[in-house]
């Protein structure tokens, strides 16, 4: 209930990189859109101490587990934001949320996908790929 999604939010608060993990994963599996903001700002954050990219990336996951569209926005300024610092560590949790954006689904996200896809590279085939994957999936259950 709402006491439980309240205490887990607190323990992303906490320095406990343990703690916030797991809380992480919690709220990802409880699919409560009210974690969706503190979720988003995880991901956003520029923080770069150790472990602070594992909690991003389960972040970006528990956002596709609770499949919320509104977080549709905060994922596409995500990849296509540009970073210098990192850039490897960015480019990982940008093609986590390629996955998590064709998961999603609808004309936003589709659209969104082939644009990326239109410019080329990694995330571009990533982009791509997603897209077969959507396309094979809706032949198959037609």
């Amino acid at each position: 209930g709402k006491e439980a999604t309240e205490a887990l939010l607190g323990l992303l608060k906490g320095k406990d990189p343990v703690l916030g993990k797991q809380a992480v994963l919690w709220l990802g599996i409880r699919r409560n859109a009210k974690a969706l903001p503190t979720l988003l700002q995880l991901i956003a954050k520029r923080e770069f101490k150790a472990g602070s990219f594992a909690l991003k990336r389960d972040a970006v996951r528990a956002v596709g587990r609770i499949g919320d569209h509104a977080a549709l926005d905060a994922l596409f300024r995500l990849v296509r934001k540009r970073h210098v610092i990192l850039p490897g560590c960015w480019e990982e949790l940008k093609l986590i949320a390629i996955e998590v954006i064709g998961q999603f689904g609808g004309d936003a996200a589709a659209a969104f996908l082939e644009k990326t896809a239109a410019r080329g590279g990694k995330l571009g085939q990533k982009c791509a790929d997603t897209l077969n994957s959507k396309g094979e999936a809706s032949r198959i259950q037609s």
